[in-house]
């Protein structure tokens, strides 16, 4: 049982009743489904089919050949349903990176693909906690501790605006730890 209301009104505000009915059964749902959490974030989509298929990109992660192209082309399909569909494009770069561990040689031109969905990601949502988060890594990756440490105060500010805080905690106590500081000293 998620969601139940009374509604005593006259027969002639039907509409606003039903505007009303409509409004609270898809907040009583977004809480069942979990999709509260991300509806809310820069780069999101309201395309459900892109949504859709987000999630099971995520849901198939896995370092085989046959299951990197698949998430690949779940990806490449989201993003062509919504083209500002931000997180996926984050999502479709780092999975073309990826792909060089799970397919000898990595997927066709994975580099350029790769450089492309994250600079589109970045365009469409550079506050994006998951964008941020990204960043984060590519610097790390790089060497580049300053940049690192001057994105990760951005992704930190915005996980919190964005109440999600402790998803991201790890990406400090890494930083940190690769850098052979075991406290801020900010």
């Amino acid at each position: 049982h998620l969601w139940s209301e009374t509604y005593d009104r006259s027969l002639d505000e039907v509409f606003t009743i039903q505007d009303e009915i409509a409004k609270a059964v898809v907040n009583a749902l977004e809480i069942s489904l979990g999709v509260a959490e991300w509806s809310h974030l820069p780069g999101m989509t309201r395309n459900v089919q892109a949504y859709d298929l987000l999630l099971k990109a995520r849901a198939l992660n896995g370092p085989s050949p046959d299951r990197m192209a698949s998430i690949i082309k779940m990806l490449e399909e989201a993003v062509r349903l919504d083209p500002k569909f931000a997180i996926a494009w984050n999502l479709l770069g780092t999975t073309y990176n990826s792909s060089q561990l799970a397919i000898q040689g990595g997927y066709p031109n994975w580099q350029e693909n790769r450089d492309q969905a994250l600079a589109r990601a970045r365009e469409l949502a550079p506050d994006s906690p998951y964008i941020l988060a990204t960043m984060v890594g590519q610097s790390m990756d790089s060497g580049d501790w300053i940049a690192a440490d001057r994105i990760l105060s951005k992704l930190e500010a915005s996980a919190a605006r964005y109440g999600m805080s402790e998803n991201f905690m790890g990406f400090r106590a890494t930083f940190l730890a690769t850098v052979g500081r075991p406290t801020s000293r900010r």
